[in-house]
């Protein structure tokens, strides 16, 4: 798998290509920068580099040696607050790829999701400690899929949890080590648009019943820019593998399908 740095070289070239903006994400740029840059409302990508390079190198070594032996499948996640397109996004990502679509939300529990809410309750750490357990199963299954060679696009993964839990249900717990135990996909794209574009949207959606109180409340002010800074400050971390911001913000999403397309076919070359 190619270098980090000469990943972000490529990505610039390519990008151009698809009428997209590219640069790296440094760590001393604020949360409210890259949304001054999306007013042309092209596609906006960003590849973060890992602040711990070395931590990083080992595990792209790892996941070589995998590659190699197992010819495993590719894994990309799709980050994203609600209304932003995700869901659509991962569903493209996987007609692209022939993957697996799958998610990671509490209704993987199935019909045994209505009684382990009622057993939890409204105490903030045992919801959040259900959702974790969800995306533990979902990394299980993954590691088990990709190891047959199958790839899969996931509808958000360890970072919306994380994040959701810390700024919608005010608990930061330390899981460190439950996060290195998890399956780490190959890159996380992060679809970033502004809170009046998700307002729209999710007013559409509300007449399918599609919307719940939790997808509101990521609107307000207080919510939306911490969630926002939350997940992109998490695409640096080995969880995400490569970091990918895309600016869902226009109304023509074929754009940024294309540019997050682009990108993902570049990591599963390089790999």
């Amino acid at each position: 798998m190619a270098h980090l740095s000469g990943c972000v070289g490529l990505a610039a070239v390519d990008a151009q290509k698809a009428g997209a903006r590219t640069r790296e994400l440094t760590k001393s740029e604020g949360p409210t920068k890259g949304r001054q840059e999306m007013s042309d409302r092209r596609p906006c990508v960003r590849l973060l580099a890992e602040p711990n390079q070395e931590r990083h190198m080992q595990a792209v070594k790892v996941r070589s040696l995998d590659l190699l032996r197992k010819k495993r499948g590719l894994f990309i996640v799709v980050e994203g607050l609600d209304g932003c397109g995700k869901s659509t996004m991962a569903r493209s990502l996987a007609e692209h790829f022939n993957a697996r679509q799958m998610t990671t939300s509490a209704s993987r529990f199935g019909q045994a999701r209505e009684a382990l809410e009622q057993a939890v309750g409204s105490d903030p750490v045992a919801r959040q400690m259900l959702f974790a357990t969800s995306v533990a199963a979902a990394a299980r299954e993954i590691r088990e899929l990709r190891a047959q060679g199958e790839s899969i696009v996931l509808d958000r993964y360890w970072l919306s949890t994380l994040v959701y839990g810390q700024v919608i249900r005010k608990i930061d717990l330390q899981l460190d080590v439950f996060e290195d135990s998890l399956e780490r996909p190959d890159m996380t794209f992060f679809l970033d648009a502004p809170a009046s574009v998700r307002a729209a949207r999710l007013r559409r959606r509300s007449a399918t019943g599609e919307v719940n109180l939790e997808d509101w409340l990521t609107l307000e002010a207080d919510r939306d820019g911490p969630l926002r800074a939350g997940i992109i400050a998490g695409l640096k971390r080995p969880i995400a593998g490569v970091g990918v911001v895309l600016d869902a913000s226009g109304d023509d999403p074929r754009l940024v399908y294309d540019t997050a397309r682009a990108e993902a076919d570049r990591v599963q070359l390089s790999a």
